[in-house]
C-alpha cells in the first residue's frame, strides 16, 4: 500500500491536516467522481438505474468486507457515525452497559441515553 498515492486522492490533504472526519470527511477524487456520476444519472433518468446502483453497492460491500476481514452481511452503510449509533442503540435493546469517552460528540452518546442504557463516561488521558 502506497500512502502517498492514497493521500494524493484527497485534494484537501494538500491544504489541511484534517482529523475530525465523523460525519463529513473530505471526499476522495474517486468518491467525488462516483457521486457526480450518480447525480448525473439521476438528473438524466430519474431512478430508472436504481437496480444498477444497488448492485454496485453490494459489490462495494463485498470489497469492504474483504478489506476489513469480515463477512459482507456484517457490513452496513449509514449516512454518518451518528446515524449508525442511533441504529445500533435501537437494535441492541439493552445488551449491556455502554462505555464512552467523556468528550465524545453528543450525537454519538445521546442514542444510548435516550434508550436508557447505563452509560459510563471515561475521561481521556494524555499519552506521554
Amino acid at each position: 500500500m502506497n500512502w502517498n498515492q492514497i493521500r494524493a486522492l484527497f485534494p484537501a490533504a494538500e491544504h489541511y491536516t484534517y482529523l475530525n472526519t465523523a460525519a463529513a470527511p473530505p471526499l476522495s477524487i474517486l468518491a467525488a467522481r462516483e457521486g457526480k456520476r450518480y447525480y448525473d444519472e439521476m438528473a438524466e433518468h430519474g431512478d430508472i438505474p436504481w437496480e444498477s446502483w444497488l448492485c454496485q453497492a453490494e459489490q462495494i460491500r463485498e470489497k469492504l468486507a474483504t478489506l476489513v476481514n469480515a463477512q459482507a452481511r456484517g457490513v452496513a452503510f449509514t449516512y454518518s457515525t451518528s446515524h449508525g449509533m442511533n441504529l445500533i442503540a435501537g437494535m441492541l435493546r439493552h445488551c449491556g452497559d455502554v462505555l464512552c469517552p467523556a468528550d465524545e460528540f453528543p450525537s454519538c452518546t445521546l442514542p444510548w441515553l435516550q434508550q436508557r442504557y447505563r452509560v459510563d463516561f471515561v475521561s481521556s488521558r494524555e499519552r506521554g
